[in-house]
């Protein structure tokens, strides 16, 4: 088994996914007057039952306004559902590499290991021994 230091962990982060109802049901301002989400609604319904032309295009392009601001808002909204969304898909890559690891290190064959360890600390010691009688045998050519 060898080490692969592929798993990259991050800090944890913050994702604000609140959105005011102030934001999603603005009101609409036409110079001084100030007409209210639900209020613009409720004009286009007396101007459709008093069948009053020009409120009702009034209303109409206030509706219009309001249409073009919520819009907006589900963009916004839109792309932070994306975000989560990846961040989501990275938690679970993440946790399926996690469970891979942990399983190749349970599922390790501890005789092969050790027999593999054992090999390795011989090989160790006999080119330990040899490096010895080398630097003794220069030495004592250097002596005579």
């Amino acid at each position: 088994m060898m080490y692969r230091p592929a798993l990259r962990l991050t800090d944890v982060g913050f994702e604000d996914v609140t959105v005011p109802g102030t934001t999603v049901f603005k009101s609409i301002t036409n110079g001084a007057i100030t007409t209210g989400f639900f209020e613009v609604i409720n004009d286009l319904a007396v101007s459709l039952r008093e069948n009053n032309e020009s409120t009702r295009t009034q209303a109409l392009a206030q509706v219009d306004q309001l249409v073009s601001d919520s819009s907006a808002v589900l963009a916004r909204i839109g792309g932070t559902q994306q975000r989560l969304q990846l961040i989501e898909d990275q938690a679970r890559e993440t946790k399926l590499r996690a469970t891979d690891t942990l399983s190749s290190i349970k599922d390790l064959d501890y005789a092969s290991a050790l027999t593999e360890l054992q090999k390795q600390e011989v090989l160790l010691q006999a080119s330990q021994s040899m490096m010895a009688r080398m630097a003794q045998l220069s030495l004592l050519e250097v002596l005579r």
